[in-house]
């Protein structure tokens, strides 16, 4: 195993226990939604179920390790490590799932599938944030109202998010004069690869006071942060699904989302789409709503009056359905 990828966990299913052993009989049928890529030893075990006679099922979210490694501190390491981990459990697989339309389509060009010997069937994920009324209410505003009037950006502060297009087109406004604009607020876990986001933010004269980065907070607090919001951003590189603009949408809050890979899907006649690589698009659609409140009250109407989203509930039965039709 490549010593980059010693952040897995690589040991034997049979000594390692988590509750009652379950016994399978062939017909059976086991379902994986959840990151069993980390586990080198698992495909092995499925293996042996599929040779039993079980139906193996897998959900894919998408290739972006394998297709972009230098997204990754593992590089390489990790993105062949996962593509010979699709490959082989595509092969497993009686049928599969994947997040996107986008995701589907890389999965067969990379592992050379077709559609007729492997059928991998989209799921649209759940996008509503079911968070309860907070106790602390008054003391989640107190916490925020230094932000003022905000556009929120939503996810981990890595590379990939590509925060620093939405840090360029500020700086761009800042230049041309255009300085009257809402703040920008960025919520995310901090992750790899990150372009130094938080000391930019802190130390760049043309963005300090315009765009603050919060780490890790609650779900009642991100609930908060979207229901104050403008309207929201998401630069992203690349994408699986983009969750964000999806949960953005179910607030009934217009979002610039990148016009690339699964990000099209979401909601292709409602989202602003900009080009991932090119501030000075960006720029525009933030200036253009920031100065015409009629305009984004407009988008945000239709938004909450034409979005159809869907619930986690629907999802994971639609997956159920389709597993009891196999």
């Amino acid at each position: 195993m490549d010593e980059k990828l010693r952040g897995f966990r690589h040991f034997d299913l049979a000594t390692h226990r988590v509750g009652a052993a379950i016994e399978f009989s062939r017909g059976d049928k086991v379902f994986s939604c959840g990151a069993n890529w980390a586990f080198a030893c698992y495909n092995p075990v499925v293996r042996g179920l599929v040779e039993a006679g079980v139906d193996f099922y897998q959900l894919f979210y998408d290739m972006i390790p394998t297709l972009f490694p230098h997204f990754y501190e593992q590089a390489e390491g990790y993105g062949n490590y996962m593509g010979n981990w699709t490959r082989e459990t595509l092969s497993l697989a009686k049928s599969s799932f994947a997040i996107s339309n986008a995701t589907r389509r890389d999965v067969y060009a990379w592992t050379g599938a077709t559609e007729d010997a492997k059928e991998i069937v989209v799921v649209r994920l759940g996008d509503e944030l079911d968070v309860p009324e907070p106790a602390d209410a008054r003391d989640i505003e107190k916490k925020f109202n230094y932000l003022g009037d905000f556009i929120l950006s939503v996810g981990t502060l890595e590379l990939r998010k590509n925060h620093v297009v939405l840090l360029n087109a500020y700086r761009l406004l800042n230049a041309g004069g255009k300085n009257e604009l809402p703040n920008l607020v960025i919520v995310g876990r901090p992750g790899w690869l990150n372009n130094s986001l938080e000391f930019q933010c802190q130390h760049d004269p043309a963005i300090k006071g315009k765009v603050f980065v919060l780490g890790d907070i609650s779900d009642s607090e991100l609930d908060y942060l979207y229901r104050k919001c403008q309207f929201t951003v998401f630069p992203s590189l690349y994408e699986g699904w983009g969750l964000p603009i999806a949960e953005s949408l179910r607030y009934g809050k217009q979002c610039v989302a990148s016009s690339t890979s699964s990000m099209v899907e979401i909601a292709p006649d409602l989202v602003r789409l900009a080009h991932p690589l090119k501030p000075d698009e960006w720029a525009s659609h933030i200036f253009e709503l920031a100065s015409d409140p009629a305009k984004l009250a407009s988008e945000n109407d239709l938004i909450r009056s034409a979005y159809v989203g869907s619930t986690w509930d629907a999802c994971a039965r639609s997956i159920l359905r389709k597993l009891i039709e196999q």
